[in-house]
Formats: C-alpha cells, sequence, structure tokens
C-alpha cells in the first residue's frame, strides 16, 4: 500500500512538472513582451532543465534503501526504466 501511494506521488509530481514546464516554456517562447527577452532566456533555460528533471523522475523512480547498522545503499528503479533495462536506469 504504502508503495504503491509513492508510486502515484511520483507519477502524479512528475507529469504536472511536465505539462506546467511545457506552459511557461510555450508561455516564455511567444508570449514575452520585447521589454522582458533578455529575462525570457533565463526563464526558457529553467524551464527545459526542470522538465528535463521531471521527465527523468518519471522515467526512473529511485528509491533508497538504508541498511541499518551497515554502511550500504540499495538503488531501486520502480520507474518505466525497469522495462528497458538496467542499463537505462543507470544512464538516466
Amino acid at each position: 500500500m504504502f508503495l504503491s501511494l509513492i508510486f502515484v506521488w511520483h507519477v502524479f509530481g512528475s507529469t504536472f512538472g511536465c505539462f506546467s514546464n511545457i506552459l511557461l516554456l510555450y508561455t516564455a517562447c511567444f508570449k514575452t513582451p520585447k521589454q522582458t527577452k533578455s529575462y525570457a532566456t533565463l526563464i526558457i533555460n529553467f524551464a527545459i532543465t526542470d522538465f528535463t528533471e521531471c521527465l527523468m523522475d518519471l522515467f526512473i523512480q529511485l528509491r533508497f534503501i538504508i541498511v541499518p547498522f551497515d554502511v550500504t545503499l540499495i538503488y531501486v528503479f520502480h520507474g518505466l526504466c525497469q522495462y528497458t533495462g538496467l542499463l537505462s536506469c543507470k544512464i538516466g
């Protein structure tokens, strides 16, 4: 139950982030007044970076498992990359 709640939280947050950054990118590219074009380049840069991060979070959905009384850190991939292979999870 708890793991499915975390999965839904990741999917909702990442999807909302992707859509809002696409909307911000469209607004910054096509609806920016001439006076603020130099500031719009910063907004476009941040929108592209945040969109990429949200898309990677949707693709990977990385979870850490810390083993008590040990120095081990376990990575668990629960996103869509688990269907494409371990190498794509590590690269993403």
